[in-house]
């Protein structure tokens, strides 16, 4: 799946569904127009939370969770790599399975050097198998040929 970043502020009625009304604090590590990868998803019933992306930073790389409010879908295509966990009753994620090892996000984002090195080197494997499967040209839809 690929979004485009379509705004950095949120609107009056975003900030009072998702935010308690106050203005979104965390950064969003992209510009409005950028088109990323999403790399999961952190879903509750009828909302799409999170949307996680690479952010590249001093040689490092990191998954950062957004707000979904921000982007828009510019690919749809759900990555093969996704497998869907439930973690409450009300809290479902699209991750790759990766991600699902236990302290792997932790160990990755924190930049912990030994540890890290290992679980860096398969999500640099992983953002490489991600790339060629969304850099690719989406494949026409079998009816296509049909419409006129």
């Amino acid at each position: 799946m690929k979004v485009k970043c379509i705004a950095d502020t949120a609107t009056k009625e975003q900030r009072d569904k998702f935010f308690n009304g106050e203005e979104y604090r965390g950064p969003l590590c992209c510009n409005v127009g950028d088109i990323v990868i999403v790399y999961g998803l952190s879903m509750y019933p009828g909302i799409a939370d999170k949307l996680c992306y690479e952010l590249q930073y001093d040689n490092s790389s990191f998954v950062y969770p957004v707000p979904s409010c921000f982007f828009e879908i510019v690919d749809d295509r759900p990555s093969q790599y996704w497998r869907m966990r439930q973690f409450s009753d009300s809290h479902y994620v699209l991750w790759p399975e990766l991600f699902l090892e236990e302290g792997f996000l932790e160990k990755l984002n924190d930049c912990d050097p030994d540890p890290g090195y290992v679980h860096s080197k398969r999500f640099f494997e992983l953002v490489d198998l991600m790339e060629a499967e969304f850099n690719e040209p989406e494949e026409p839809k079998w009816y296509d040929e049909y419409w006129f």
